[in-house]
């Protein structure tokens, strides 16, 4: 019994390949004749395409697990399914009964499956701290009829919908985030600690600030993410992005810029660090780049064979801003500046160690000299 107890704690109901769709009738038979297994499932991830909605047993297994009003942690994540309606009203009830878990703290919201998801799902969830949406849809605009009509209302909900964190990207976020700072919203956000926000273009800055000042009193983490779905250089243009006020963020402890190995975006995040006024308390600064979307390799970043790198102007003024951050008295609570670049394991050329030292040496001379540099390699499959 306590294998069983482990084995079913987090499942997950994909299709391993084409062709291969998760059996949802066994599993539903073998939760049907051990019932005291089911209590004791605590995360679900349902993922795919078309099998979802052929799948006539997916929704009496999601009921079965709703019962148990045991589930934590809920995950989907769609690809050919691209809209909300398509799953018809018997899969909508089941998902929807498994967004009403009393112990459900974290949801995932993933791909296509945001594209009309309905705003008023998520505060189904009374107990919901973690919200992640990725790839958020165009067409979701928050219904009037969400929004309580008067602050007795608001004061009711308002305690059990207090996220710890939240994580937003993708393309069309305005909707998302208009909904979420507004008055009379019953998901809270001033007890956020952990804020993930996927850029796209100057015009969302506006409301980027407004949650910031919503979460200032609790925000420890803060990450920003390029997003590079759609590649518009013009989004990287330093003279189009209003600064961020980050000096209302007392407790913020950790920044985390997310970024391609492109000139542009060197240049975009010397102006964050020079104009963002970054708090004194920060105590880890760290800059990852991500160089394999699209190919997009290690573009200006690929060194020589002897280590030294392809060094452009921005390189040079990004080394200097993050050295200028290196000040005891200005920044007395900085620990480390780190570095970490995500490739595919295709990019051979920093597999040898001493390439890999070249270039960090090549790219940040001044930043290498303060001591506050670490610089680490993670390699990723695609």
């Amino acid at each position: 019994m306590p294998s069983r107890k482990r084995l079913f704690r987090a499942i997950k109901l994909a299709a391993v390949e084409r062709g291969h769709c998760p059996e949802c009738s066994r599993l539903f038979s073998i939760l049907s004749n051990h019932q005291e297994i089911v209590p004791h499932i605590r995360e679900l991830s349902v993922s795919g395409g078309d099998w979802i909605l052929q799948d006539e047993t997916l929704p009496l297994l999601l009921h079965r697990i709703a019962e148990a009003e045991c589930l934590q942690r809920f995950a989907i994540l769609t690809i050919s399914v691209t809209s909300w309606m398509k799953f018809g009203s018997i899969l909508q009830g089941a998902f929807r009964s498994l967004l009403s878990s009393p112990r459900l703290i974290k949801l995932s919201l993933l791909w296509n499956i945001t594209r009309d998801f309905p705003v008023e799902y998520l505060v189904l969830p009374p107990a919901l701290e973690d919200l992640v949406i990725d790839e958020f849809g165009s067409d979701l605009i928050p219904p009037n009829n969400v929004l309580p009509s008067n602050d007795q209302n608001t004061s009711s909900a308002s305690g059990s919908h207090q996220l710890r964190s939240l994580k937003i990207q993708g393309d069309y976020t305005s909707g998302l985030l208009t909904y979420l700072t507004r008055p009379l919203c019953t998901i809270q956000l001033s007890h956020l600690r952990d804020l993930s926000i996927g850029y796209t273009s100057p015009e969302l800055m506006g409301q980027f600030q407004k949650v910031l000042e919503v979460a200032a009193p609790s925000l420890e983490r803060l990450i920003w993410e390029s997003q590079r779905y759609y590649y518009n250089q013009d989004n990287d243009d330093p003279d189009l992005l209003t600064p961020l006020d980050l000096s209302q963020l007392g407790r913020l402890r950790t920044l985390e810029l997310q970024l391609y190995p492109e000139p542009c975006q060197f240049r975009l995040t010397t102006t964050i660090l020079r104009g963002w006024r970054i708090p004194n308390r920060l105590r880890r600064l760290t800059l990852k780049f991500n160089c394999y979307y699209f190919s997009v390799g290690f573009g200006s970043l690929t060194p020589r064979e002897d280590g030294t790198a392809f060094l452009s102007d921005a390189n040079v003024h990004l080394d200097r801003a993050l050295t200028s951050l290196c000040d005891k008295a200005a920044f007395p609570s900085l620990e480390a500046i780190e570095l970490e670049i995500i490739a595919e394991e295709e990019e051979f050329v920093f597999a040898r160690r001493q390439i890999r030292e070249r270039f960090v040496e090549a790219s940040f001379p001044c930043l290498i000299k303060t001591g506050y540099l670490t610089a680490t390699w993670r390699w990723k499959r695609i």
